[in-house]
């Protein structure tokens, strides 16, 4: 399944039955790396052919490959293709059998195993129907490798307090984009040692209280943060953010409303003031050029002292603004 977060795409990916199958049946094999080593020097392509052989073998002393089966181990190609010119002067690609150089090949490997008497004996039968080689050999019982499967503990006693757990934390239904972005915090190592029930519920607390785009800038803080080990609980370090978060917004809105208030108070007192309503007046009897000159002024003013942002120009925009720089304009032309 494909998700998509921004600019970030996961996937959700659910295991093939023959994959958990050949999960569940591991199986492990010790070489010694001297005889590694020993067979190494003599050929390479015969150390390959020995693991491959080790591995499959399982209390067995006898074994049949196909020289398909070998040359892929190696690997070794059973084709070739060649272009050649023709008298026409077209060059064309002709593919040929390379059988009899892999044949050669691999029995100059099983000579070598046979040396080092990990294979006592072998035999070579044509498979004529199929155009084929089947390699039929023993395995030397005292130096050849025997693969075991891993033996599983099934006397696996869990406590009551961990089935307590997961119970519960089976019993929370979790929104699928929270989870991803707990699964992305959790990169963080002190976040998922200290990962418990107690912060899931917190975190649902908080995502059903304030939504997701706030959890997920609580856990974008732990995330880049958090880089010791928590001296207290995780679900108290989230509290200590949550309340810090909060402050820090209406800190910012408090301020934001003085500015305005502030702003707002001193432009209404200028127009406000009798000289100012003079001008005004002068203002709105003026003819459409002297008007014009005058707005070019008062706006070059407003450039001066504020800037000429995409943002101040929305401000000069607003009527109480846009006046008071008029005013300062008439002022200094006319030396009001």
């Amino acid at each position: 399944k494909k998700i998509k977060e921004g600019r970030k795409i996961f996937y959700r990916i659910r295991l093939n039955g023959n994959i958990v199958k050949k999960i569940h049946q591991k199986r492990y094999i010790k070489f010694n790396r001297k005889q590694l080593v020993q067979i190494a020097d003599e050929d390479n392509v015969a150390l390959r052919i020995y693991q491959y052989l080790s591995m499959k073998r399982f209390d067995k002393n006898t074994g049949e490959y196909r020289i398909e089966v070998l040359a892929g181990i190696v690997p070794l190609k059973m084709f070739a293709t060649r272009k050649i010119k023709n008298n026409k002067g077209e060059i064309k690609e002709y593919k040929f059998s390379t059988l009899s150089q892999v044949l050669k090949r691999i029995k100059k490997a099983f000579d070598v195993l046979m040396k080092l008497n990990y294979i006592t004996n072998y035999s070579v039968k044509k498979i004529k129907e199929e155009k084929s080689y089947m390699f039929k050999f023993t395995f030397g019982t005292e130096e050849c490798h025997v693969s075991t499967y891993i033996k599983k503990n099934k006397n696996l006693n869990m406590t009551s307090t961990l089935k307590l757990k997961e119970q519960n934390l089976f019993n929370l239904e979790i929104p699928e984009n929270l989870a991803l972005e707990i699964e992305k915090t959790k990169r963080n190592i002190y976040f998922s040692k200290s990962y418990n029930i107690n912060v899931e519920k917190k975190l649902l607390e908080l995502y059903n209280k304030k939504g997701f785009e706030y959890v997920k800038k609580i856990l974008s803080q732990i995330y880049k943060g958090l880089k010791e080990e928590i001296k207290k609980d995780l679900t108290a370090y989230l509290i200590s953010i949550d309340k810090n978060l909060t402050k820090l917004k209406n800190d910012k809105c408090i301020t934001k409303d003085l500015k305005k208030e502030k702003f707002d108070d001193s432009i209404k007192e200028g127009i406000e003031n009798e000289s100012n309503k003079l001008i005004a007046l002068l203002y709105a009897n003026l003819d459409h050029e002297k008007k014009s000159e005058i707005e070019r002024k008062a706006y070059k003013i407003f450039v001066d002292e504020a800037g000429d942002t995409p943002m101040q120009q929305k401000i000069y925009k607003k009527e109480m603004v846009k006046m008071s720089y008029i005013q300062k304009a008439i002022k200094e032309m006319y030396k009001i």
